[in-house]
């Protein structure tokens, strides 16, 4: 069964230290692959990308980037329809950090699809 991660970020040469943990967190412990959501890049977010993150990513472009949280999904939602891998874990990028393989705690034999929550309401 093909893994793999997935989120999304804009600004990613100013960010790419918090996406370089996200990502080499999850790869200490999945040998899935971690794509990025690459929002409203210019060729400097390219660049780090490729040769500094050497990460997956699909450009896409989210207009405003004060809407960027609002349009994820859309953008996830959308990468994965064209996608051959078999399950995806869809994350923020900024404040997760993996201590564990988390697809250990998926039941994919009864299910097929996990849904969880910050266990804050989105005003605060």
């Amino acid at each position: 069964m093909k893994k793999a991660l997935i989120g999304i970020s804009n600004k990613i040469k100013q960010h790419k230290e918090k996406i370089k943990i996200w990502k080499k967190s999850f790869e200490s412990f999945s040998d899935g692959e971690v794509i990025l959501i690459a929002a409203n890049t210019d060729d400097e977010d390219i660049r780090v990308c490729e040769e500094e993150l050497k990460i997956k990513y699909h450009k896409v472009d989210v207009g405003d980037p004060w809407y960027i949280n609002n349009k994820r999904l859309h953008h996830i939602s959308e990468y994965i329809k064209t996608s051959d891998i078999d399950l995806f874990l869809a994350t923020d990028v900024f404040d997760v950090i993996f201590q564990n393989d988390p697809f250990l705690k998926f039941d994919t034999e009864n299910y097929d699809l996990f849904v969880g929550n910050e266990g804050i309401i989105l005003r605060e």
